[in-house]
């Protein structure tokens, strides 16, 4: 009983420290066979400790992923939030603090949608859009949540990469992330009964979905944050992307443990950081250290604080 006690907190751990964690990542940290530690997964999910998702990145199906930064004026924020939240092809939608209130992540194939959307918001109700900003994401590097151990990696892991093939997906391929997004648990039984298909035709079609590194082995999550966390982006905009500045950047993200994400952006920032913090002040450190650190190599950062979140979804439309 000790020992299983002491693996589930072990593997509690490992999640809590990098916000994220596989069952092979989990097995190769500990030194256990995977169906321990797939067991004891089981178990702490019932006990509602953990809880199952599979990631999907939808650039290898060609779609493309922009975040939008914006404001509206107090009279037109309902209908415009209503309006961005029936819309399929936003995958999150969040209010913030900070001089941008509003955050969509927009998921999409072609950049007209995004205008045909706006086009459409403007027909919904005669509003204007303050201070937007647009970004288009690039590589995600991931430390984890280090602040929680005050611990430093030798590098990050790197969640999602610039995708290097296509992979040409049809309806039932969409539906079928689609309802692996919704269910959580990745169970291929529960998407064959939803979409009135045979299990192996799911189990075909996820491992195709796997090789193209559309989706990922199922990862674990905590299901309670750690209390009174204050989770933030900050967006930066370097005065030159010259590589020493990139590398200046890097470093500080590495040796900084509030830190948990740096992704590369392409449109009106160069980076997005995200960093986690249990109080204002260990944020407001963070800022402070950024503009002591990259010095004049910065000409601009931004800092929004996560409020909470309005929508979350998968945000593809299925294309005929």
């Amino acid at each position: 009983m000790a020992n299983t006690l002491d693996l589930k907190k072990r593997i509690l751990g490992i999640i809590s420290r990098h916000g994220r964690a596989t069952v092979p990542e989990i097995a190769k940290r500990l030194g256990t066979r995977p169906h321990v530690i797939r067991y004891r997964l089981q178990e702490l999910i019932a006990s509602g400790s953990l809880t199952q998702s599979i990631l999907i990145d939808p650039r290898p199906l060609g779609y493309s992923i922009y975040n939008f930064y914006f404001d509206v004026a107090a009279k037109y924020v309902s209908a415009v939030l209503a309006f961005l939240q029936q819309q399929q092809e936003v995958a999150w939608l969040m209010e913030n603090s900070g001089p941008r209130r509003f955050e969509a992540t927009f998921v999409i194939k072609d950049y007209w949608e995004l205008n045909r959307i706006f086009d459409n918001l403007g027909t919904v109700t005669d509003f204007h859009i303050e201070r937007p900003l647009l970004s288009m994401p690039g590589n995600v590097y991931h430390w984890g949540m280090r602040f929680l151990d005050n611990s430093r990696d030798e590098a990050p892991q790197m969640v999602l990469d610039r995708p290097h093939n296509r992979y040409e997906a049809d309806d039932l391929d969409l539906s079928i992330l689609h309802a692996l997004r919704e269910s959580g648990d990745g169970s291929f039984s529960s998407v064959a009964r939803r979409l009135r298909v045979p299990n192996g035709t799911v189990s075909y079609r996820y491992e195709r979905l796997r090789r193209a590194g559309v989706v990922t082995d199922p990862a674990y999550f905590l299901v309670r944050d750690v209390p009174d966390l204050i989770h933030a982006q900050i967006l930066v905009l370097l005065k030159s992307r010259a590589p020493r500045n990139c590398e200046r950047l890097m470093a500080f993200c590495k040796e900084n443990v509030n830190v948990e994400e740096l992704i590369g952006c392409v449109g009106q920032w160069d980076y997005k950081l995200t960093v986690y913090s249990d109080s204002v002040d260990g944020l407001l450190k963070v800022e402070d250290l950024l503009r002591h650190e990259l010095g004049g190599a910065v000409a601009e950062f931004s800092t929004f604080i996560r409020r909470r979140i309005l929508k979350s979804s998968l945000g593809m439309r299925k294309h005929h």
